[in-house]
């Protein structure tokens, strides 16, 4: 299953956790994850623009798509 991953990467321990965890064990499994990281852009506008681009241009089969919820 190939999964994306709408996922705000910082360099912090809670940023990184769901890699070293989860990501791990989804990948042990076969699962393969695509990370898009929506910090890397400008506005959250760009971000949401550039996801939308990503999912139409087919360049990888999404069967899920994840977002993680900050509180």
């Amino acid at each position: 299953m190939d999964i994306l991953y709408f996922f705000p990467e910082v360099n912090s321990y809670m940023g990184q956790w769901q890699k070293f965890h989860m990501f791990d064990e989804l990948q042990n499994h076969g699962h393969i994850i695509h990370l898009f990281n929506p910090l890397i852009f400008s506005t959250v506008e760009q971000a949401n623009d550039e996801l939308i681009k990503y999912i139409k241009s087919g360049k990888h089969p999404i069967d899920l798509f994840i977002n993680s919820h900050g509180v």
